[in-house]
């Protein structure tokens, strides 16, 4: 009976823990969400293909191509981590994107995103990254981070706090995403426009972006 009354006050405790950290989201359960961390492991990302021509169809959405690696971030309490699409760790090269990682407010985020260096007119540079990428001393990295930052930008979120949101579609996704990051700094949302691909392909290579 005491390992029984241990247990349940346990659950207790961690229901009391759950309300609290995901009070902002519960509402997400109705909508498709499950209960549980979704690890970066076992997380399937979705990849670009390559269309013939531009088009526009009713049910898609449209992101800009940032010039950047896909990355995924995870912050786990106090803990980020930084991870190429192919697994290789990213976490010491990007200290500023720790950091504005580890001072959002929420327990436990997983967020699908591109990492960038944008040069003075706010246009990606592949080459400015690729430097970055190279260092390895601390001191090389903290200098570069400071001369040469980097940003997110985040265009899916597949877990927030002890949900999983990937039952959800993904323009709901979005839109607790755009709720979680900040509007200015390190970490930015990747908006998007719905249908009119052809339009937002003539704005894109009009803005000289992929």
């Amino acid at each position: 009976m005491i390992v029984s009354h241990q247990r349940e006050e346990r659950d207790h405790a961690r229901s009391r823990l759950f309300l609290i950290f995901d009070a902002p989201f519960i509402h997400l359960l109705d909508r498709g969400a499950l209960r549980g961390k979704v690890h970066a492991s076992d997380a399937a990302l979705m990849l670009a293909r390559v269309a013939d021509a531009p088009f526009s169809k009713q049910g898609w959405i449209f992101e800009i191509k940032y010039d950047g690696y896909r990355m995924i971030a995870v912050k786990d309490g106090d803990t980020v981590t930084l991870n190429y699409r192919s697994g290789i760790d990213a976490t010491h090269t990007f200290p500023e994107i720790v950091d504005a990682l580890t001072s959002l407010p929420h327990p436990y985020l997983l967020i699908d995103a591109e990492v960038v260096i944008l040069t003075p007119e706010g246009k990606p540079s592949f080459s400015r990254l690729q430097s970055r990428v190279r260092l390895s001393n601390r001191f090389e990295v903290a200098a570069a981070a400071a001369a040469n930052p980097a940003t997110l930008f985040g265009f899916d979120l597949l877990g927030v706090a002890d949900l999983d949101l990937r039952p959800l579609p993904l323009d709901a996704r979005k839109n607790v995403l755009r709720d979680v990051l900040p509007r200015l700094g390190p970490l930015r949302y990747v908006d998007h426009v719905e249908t009119v691909g052809e339009a937002m392909f003539e704005q894109v290579e009009a803005m000289g972006l992929e």
